[in-house]
């Protein structure tokens, strides 16, 4: 990493980061890096420039009827999801986190059947097709998007994808989530005292 004499005095260095500091693995001091830019473009909400893995916009009433990339998940009332066999999903590659989500998860498996794809589970379906896809839609009442790092303002992808599914959300991560998700389509693991708690609400929900 060269040092600040070597920017000129007519250039302009910009720090870009998409991941959490504890997941950029050449650098985990970004103290050093004092000085060295003049405008940073990162998730944090408090860049220069906002650099976000998603984005959701209210469709005006006019436009609605021609809109189909976006529709609100179910409620865990609604009587759709009463009728699904399985309780909770999560797809997951990353076992070992620093939010240590997997722990969490673990302790909640102990209260409320968890069925867990891909690295880090038993079960598996190809990305390469839309079974997964139809899985949440159709036999899933939640879904689970843990993020990988509690960072302030840190959420990736799997909060947008998951919300564009007919599966209600269950969130991890140190984000205002009522900034970014519409209004009741998510339930925040941050509402809830233990991981016990929170399974108890999810079959209460049931």
């Amino acid at each position: 990493m060269p040092d600040s004499g070597q920017r000129l005095n007519f250039q302009r260095w910009v720090f870009f980061l998409a991941e959490s500091p504890q997941n950029t693995l050449k650098m985990k001091d970004f103290s050093q890096l004092n000085s060295q830019f003049n405008w940073t473009v990162t998730y944090r909400l408090d860049s220069d420039i906002v650099f976000r893995y998603g984005t959701i916009e209210r469709i005006p009433v006019s436009q609605q009827h021609v809109a189909t990339s976006w529709h609100t998940p179910p409620s865990a009332t609604d009587g759709r999801n009463r009728n699904r066999k399985r309780l909770v999903a999560w797809f997951v590659s990353n076992c070992h986190t620093a939010s240590r989500r997997e722990e969490y998860v673990r302790e909640m498996r102990k209260y409320v059947p968890v069925d867990v794809y891909g690295k880090c589970g038993d079960l598996s379906c190809p990305r390469a097709s839309n079974i997964c896809d139809r899985l949440l839609d159709n036999s899933y009442m939640f879904t689970l998007a843990f993020e990988n790092s509690l960072c302030r303002d840190y959420v990736t992808e799997k909060l947008f994808l998951s919300l564009k599914r007919n599966s209600v959300l269950v969130v991890m991560g140190n984000a205002n989530y009522s900034c970014i998700a519409p209004p009741n389509s998510y339930i925040d693991v941050a509402d809830f005292a233990s991981p016990k708690d929170l399974a108890d609400y999810l079959v209460y929900l049931r």
